[in-house]
C-alpha cells in the first residue's frame, strides 16, 4: 500500500503535547464524582425520612 508521507504523524509528538489532558482526566472522572455526590444526596434524604419517621412513632 502506499502512503502519503504527509499523512505520518509522529506518536512522539502526541506523547509530548499536553494541550486538552485536563479535558480529558475531567472527562473521565466527572461521572464518578457525580455518581458519588447523587448517592450521598439519595442517602442524606434516606436517613432523613427514616428518622422523621422514628419520631413519629
Amino acid at each position: 500500500m502506499l502512503q502519503d508521507p504527509k499523512s505520518r504523524v509522529s506518536w512522539s509528538r502526541f506523547r509530548a503535547d499536553a494541550v486538552g489532558t485536563t479535558a480529558v482526566e475531567f472527562a473521565m472522572l466527572a461521572p464518578l464524582f457525580i455518581l458519588l455526590l447523587l448517592g450521598m444526596v439519595a442517602y442524606g434524604i434516606y436517613f432523613g425520612a427514616s428518622h422523621s419517621v422514628q419520631q413519629i412513632a
